[in-house]
């Protein structure tokens, strides 16, 4: 019988467009027509069991490969672990199964290019499409229920949440508040925030007194007496000033600090608080939160003025401020500079004061007396303060001739003067430079002659000859020291 003859009927569908395989060469041709039921007059070949059986795995086919969770056919595949020596031997030229893939010597399956939402790929176009909705449902309400049309899945309608308090959705379909959904913008109405479980919390106002809606505000009082006082000094009763209570005015002025704990206003803290910047009076006190007046500025013996504007203890600051000491000669002291200086001298140089006189003098030693000339003497510094003078300095002197060219005592004036011994052969007394000197005494070889004045000029006879004398023995002599004779011719 020829079977080939009869008219293949596709044992799954007769829809080709949607037939998970795709013939792309004459060998998957011919498989496909075997894989056909065909039935002829006497003959019925019966379809291969494994043909669209469901599966998770080629490992389940039976040689099959897994496609789209069903077993199919693969044309030019030469199947899972069959030995290969590159892709190309494991290629089965359908798309919808994927690359195939040769990994050490072995081929391996390729993956399914649909899944998900588009499980079912299309033999003709290679198109992965839906096959129902189910395909298309992603388990969600709040987005609404997703179609399959025409091989694709349309979004689904969102889950109806009109309401303004509500806007949100929440899974599996519930209607809940957003962030600032629930405010309804009215402030005397509470605060209203979205709670944890999607429902609107309302916080009622926290207007104590009166809610203003059309001031926007929450009034705390309406009259002083709505306000609750604290009791407090320092606070003062509290007031309601434009709906809101305040402290009252303190009861301390500006000035002062309230003192909560004493139920008092202090003026001060500290001493230095108290200070009123004068010296003079001494350092305040703070006592008690009050200011007092200390003890007043004790000042030194030495300096027993207080200056205010310097600040501080002074010897003086007026000339009567200095002590007199009472003497004459010392005057009125002055303040100089805060300190006492002794005036001025009451005399004029060149006189000087005489403590003892009570009067200027002209002197108080003979120092402070003018040098005399050398003739009238030392200055002399008299009993009552005048100067004069001791006398001639030479009177009852050896010298007793003043001279006042050379400043000095001279003996004589001449010669005549000058007492001397009258001896001739001491020699004669002269004045010299107002002194008496001896003069020098003569010559004399052959000796001096006191007796007659005079120098001998022979001794012996023979001194006449020598001498120079004339004549010859007997004829010139020397008598008396002197050659005497005839033939002496001196």
């Amino acid at each position: 019988m020829n079977c080939w003859s009869a008219t293949p009927v596709t044992p799954a569908s007769t829809d080709r467009s949607v037939y998970p395989i795709r013939p792309t060469s004459a060998g998957a041709t011919a498989l496909f027509v075997l894989l056909m039921v065909t039935t002829v007059s006497g003959c019925e070949l019966q379809a291969d069991a494994r043909y669209g059986r469901p599966c998770s795995s080629s490992a389940t086919c039976d040689g099959y490969v897994c496609e789209d969770r069903q077993c199919l056919p693969s044309a030019g595949f030469l199947g899972v672990g069959t030995p290969c020596d590159g892709n190309a031997d494991c290629d089965d030229n359908i798309p919808c199964n994927g690359l195939e893939t040769c990994v050490d010597g072995r081929c391996q399956e390729g993956a399914s290019p649909c899944e998900g939402t588009t499980p079912l790929c299309d033999l003709e176009s290679g198109r992965c499409s839906c096959g129902d909705d189910d395909d298309c449902d992603d388990n969600l309400v709040c987005n609404g229920a997703e179609t399959c049309v025409e091989g694709a899945c349309v979004a689904g309608r969102p889950f109806p949440c009109d309401d303004a308090t509500t806007p949100a959705c929440a899974e599996p379909g519930q209607c809940v508040c957003a962030e600032t959904s629930c405010d309804d913008g009215v402030l005397c109405s509470g605060i209203e925030v979205c709670g944890d479980d999607g429902a609107c919390d309302v916080t009622p106002p926290s207007c104590p007194f009166t809610c203003n809606e059309e001031a926007d505000e929450c009034f705390e009082c309406g009259v002083n007496s709505d306000c609750i006082d604290d009791d407090e000094f320092c606070t003062a009763p509290l007031v309601c000033d434009g709906g809101t209570c305040v402290p009252g005015p303190s009861p301390c002025p500006a000035s002062a600090a309230c003192n909560e704990e004493f139920d008092r206003c202090d003026v001060c803290v500290s001493d230095d608080d108290c200070d009123d910047t004068v010296f003079c009076d001494g350092d305040e006190l703070c006592i008690d939160g009050a200011c007092a007046e200390g003890p007043p500025r004790t000042c030194p013996a030495g300096e027993p003025i207080c200056d205010e504007n310097a600040g501080e203890c002074v010897a003086c600051l007026t000339d009567e401020n200095c002590a007199d000491d009472g003497f004459f000669c010392t005057a009125a002291p002055l303040c100089i500079d805060s300190i006492c200086v002794q005036g001025d001298s009451p005399c004029t140089e060149p006189a000087v004061c005489s403590e003892a006189l009570n009067d200027c003098v002209a002197c108080l030693a003979p120092g402070d007396c003018p040098q005399p000339a050398f003739c009238d003497g030392d200055a002399v510094c008299n009993a009552d303060g005048s100067c004069g003078v001791s006398g001639d300095p030479c009177a009852g002197t050896n010298a007793p001739t003043c001279n006042a060219v050379e400043g000095r005592c001279d003996e004589c004036d001449q010669a005549s003067e000058c007492d001397g011994d009258d001896l001739f052969c001491t020699g004669e007394v002269a004045c010299v430079d107002g002194a008496c000197t001896e003069g020098p005494a003569p010559v004399c070889p052959l000796g001096c002659n006191e007796g007659d004045d005079r120098c001998d000029i022979c001794i012996v006879d023979d001194d006449c000859f020598l001498g120079g004398g004339g004549g010859g023995p007997g004829e010139c002599r020397c008598l008396d020291g002197l050659c005497i004779g005839p033939a002496c011719d001196f």
